[in-house]
């Protein structure tokens, strides 16, 4: 009897210990506009399963926060509470360049995130190349861009597990039919409105051009 009481006792201590990590995760997901980087950096949270992050992430509206978001650092703010919440991960301290990186019909650079640096470059030709062919897509775009990047940041090297990551989170918080989901799904078929045609330059200089403002939840917080 005794080793009986003891045995539930621990249970139930047990269960209240495991619910409240999961309602602190929610509570830091759903009620902070931004995620805190410098005191829970590369947080993990093993307890909570694939059902939690799904709720947790439904619980934020992502797709109206990206038609919120007015400018770059804006988007980025969205990609940085999405991917805590959905892997439990943050960094801050983040830069966003803008850069000329050439162009090529049959392809192109989106941007690029440079292992042990803390500078996201964006390639500012499709972002051209967007608002005079198709500008709705300009949003979904960005965000898929800097999910990419972003995710490569927290460590992430290999390229085909980032995309498989990118997809998914895209498709979980956003939909199967978001403009941002397909991106992320099939690049290649949005090419002729990244690229310019029929012309291919690689500059010499790229006239980099950090945006102001930029991961501001790590600097404000910080301050």
């Amino acid at each position: 009897m005794y080793l009986l009481f003891i045995l539930k006792a621990f249970a139930f201590i047990s269960f209240i210990f495991i619910s409240f990590r999961l309602l602190s995760l929610e509570f830091l997901c759903t009620i902070a506009e931004r995620p805190r980087p410098t005191t829970i950096s590369n947080f993990k949270l093993v307890l909570y399963t694939k059902t939690w992050q799904n709720r947790l992430i439904m619980r934020i509206d992502y797709k109206a926060r990206l038609d919120e978001a007015n400018s770059l650092p804006d988007i980025f703010e969205v990609v940085k509470s999405l991917v805590f919440c959905s892997t439990g991960k943050s960094r801050g301290g983040l830069m966003l360049g803008i850069a000329n990186l050439g162009n090529h019909p049959q392809g192109f650079f989106g941007g690029f995130f440079t292992t042990g640096s803390n500078v996201i470059v964006l390639n500012k030709i499709p972002l051209q190349r967007i608002k005079e062919t198709r500008p709705e897509l300009y949003k979904p775009y960005v965000f898929h861009v800097m999910l990419h990047e972003y995710i490569h940041s927290l460590g992430y090297l290999d390229e085909e597990d980032v995309r498989t990551r990118v997809h998914q989170i895209t498709r979980d918080a956003l939909g199967e039919d978001h403009l941002a989901t397909q991106i992320a799904a099939d690049t290649g078929s949005f090419i002729k409105h990244l690229a310019y045609p029929d012309i291919s330059w690689k500059p010499e200089d790229t006239g980099l051009e950090l945006v102001k403002g930029f991961d501001r939840s790590s600097v404000s917080y910080i301050a």
